[in-house]
């Protein structure tokens, strides 16, 4: 109970607008409400991706395309949702038969990325399942706060994070996301769904840490797809920000890092117990954690 009354005050103490949301598995998911209409939209937030539409809803609601084959959101109900910034408002549609079967994709419209969230503060509470957009940097302490960087265009925040005594360029990406096999969900024993947030490292990285650390949790063939390892990294240190016990997974054919840069991703496998806002006007992060 102190605990969400210690989150409670210091997500109020600034001005806020509380945007429709549900979070499963530790992925959040904005759910703003059409126009006229009682159909959400199911929109994936992801801080490490540009976001898309994809085209069975294009199709379905009829939304304004561009000749960039790009469409634009539906009217929504909700006054104070903030349009997407970028791009002029239009989202790249993505098509269907690209993630036919991907269990990842299944039951959502499309997602939300920086077009959306650049220049803009935003809290993802994962304790209590609410997401707001900030008007002002919340007052969290200078022990929690993190120094975000960014690319040239001012896309994808990154943090330096340390493990096992080693600096790593990290991605904060609120997206990392993993469909485990019925295998894998066992062996964990959680009450978690097999598709899960997660955090993503290259496969040489995860070896070497298998290899230097045979003790840490280690589950080859993970995946519902090959090619997908997990290994639980004991300790994962952010500035002060300290996040224990982060499941860490791999990628077919490290496909997520492909022309990125970034030594790992940090998603909500890390901080999937704490009030998370990420600040683009400051460049900053703060982790208000449970322990």
């Amino acid at each position: 109970m102190l605990l969400a009354v210690a989150f409670s005050l210091s997500l109020g103490a600034v001005p806020h607008t509380e945007l429709p949301a549900t979070f499963v598995g530790g992925r959040v998911f904005v759910m703003p409400r059409v126009a006229n209409a009682s159909r959400r939209l199911v929109l994936w937030l992801d801080s490490d991706g540009g976001g898309f539409l994809r085209d069975s809803l294009v199709n379905e609601l009829g939304l304004e395309t561009t000749a960039a084959h790009a469409a634009y959101l539906p009217k929504l109900n909700e006054r104070a949702f903030p349009p997407p910034a970028g791009n002029h408002g239009a989202l790249p549609i993505l098509d269907d038969a690209h993630v036919a079967g991907d269990p990842i994709y299944a039951g959502i419209d499309g997602q939300l990325g920086w077009t959306w969230l650049d220049d803009r503060i935003w809290t993802i509470d994962y304790v209590g399942h609410q997401l707001y957009q900030d008007y002002s940097a919340p007052p969290y302490p200078d022990a929690d706060r993190v120094l975000l960087s960014f690319d040239a265009r001012h896309r994808y925040p990154k943090m330096d994070v340390m493990i096992d005594g080693q600096h790593y360029d990290a991605s904060l990406d609120t997206a990392a996301s993993v469909a485990l096999s019925e295998t894998a969900i066992q062996g964990l024993g959680d009450v978690i769904p097999g598709v899960r947030a997660t955090s993503f490292v290259p496969k040489r990285t995860l070896d070497a840490w298998h290899t230097a650390h045979p003790e840490w949790s280690y589950i080859a063939n993970a995946g519902v797809t090959k090619g997908i390892s997990l290994i639980r990294v004991p300790e994962v240190r952010a500035a002060r920000a300290v996040f224990r016990g982060v499941w860490f997974s791999t990628r077919p054919n490290d496909d997520v890092f492909q022309g990125d840069g970034a030594d790992l991703k940090l998603g909500p496998s890390a901080f999937g117990n704490c009030a998370v806002t990420i600040d683009y006007v400051h460049e900053s992060a703060g982790f208000e954690c449970s322990t």
